[in-house]
């Protein structure tokens, strides 16, 4: 797994995104399978279609294959589907798609989302998927919190976190509205059906549950 660099897909000039090709030359040399993404996640969300090919590309020299935690499991699934398959095919690389969802009870897109998929492997491209078989969904709490705060990283993002209006204004970007993927809104807006699972922090080790 190459981790992609904690900044904005627009800021890696040339010369960074050679450095991460050979990085992935590198591992791929070593024994790695491939790339994986998990793109609802900074610094992955921030990562354009065309830098991951580019990487891909450079997998699929070595037989690699591109795996993927897709960018959008909601509203914009089958539109999150395609950018995988169109990942795949511009580099040259089997795809497969972590934990395939339609999150939202109201959504109704997993006969689309798997439609899109039978439709690419009887066009010939390689492309897999794999789902668990519980309702409930495992991921990190940052996935809550819009990904423009950790444009500068985690680490600023926990120091500004003590300035009450921002916690104020993340939280109502939470239960509001807009166009990036919220999870909380997966949830049906209910905090209620928010359980926190685990923490490294061994602070809140007693909210586990």
């Amino acid at each position: 797994t190459l981790e992609l660099m904690d900044a904005p897909a627009d800021s890696l000039g040339p010369a960074r995104a050679r450095r991460m090709q050979a990085l992935v030359r590198e591992a791929m040399q070593a024994g790695a399978t491939g790339v994986s993404t998990a793109l609802i996640y900074p610094p992955a969300v921030y990562a354009t279609t065309e830098e991951i090919a580019a990487l891909c590309k450079v997998a699929g020299e070595s037989g690699g294959r591109y795996y993927t935690h897709m960018r959008n499991e909601g509203d914009q699934l089958l539109e999150a589907i395609d950018e995988a398959l169109e990942i795949g095919a511009a580099g040259g690389t089997p795809v497969h798609i972590f934990h395939l969802k339609a999150a939202g009870a109201k959504l109704g897109k997993i006969p689309l989302a798997i439609a899109r998929i039978k439709a690419a492997r009887s066009a010939g491209q390689q492309v897999t998927a794999d789902i668990y078989p519980y309702i409930n969904n495992g991921l990190g709490i940052a996935a809550f919190i819009h990904p423009r705060h950790f444009s500068r990283g985690r680490d600023s993002l926990r120091k500004r976190l003590g300035n009450a209006d921002l916690r104020k204004q993340i939280r109502c970007e939470m239960e509001g509205s807009g166009k990036w993927e919220n999870w909380y809104w997966h949830t049906g807006s209910d905090w209620s059906k928010v359980v926190v699972g685990s923490t490294t922090d061994s602070r809140y080790a007693k909210l586990a549950g």
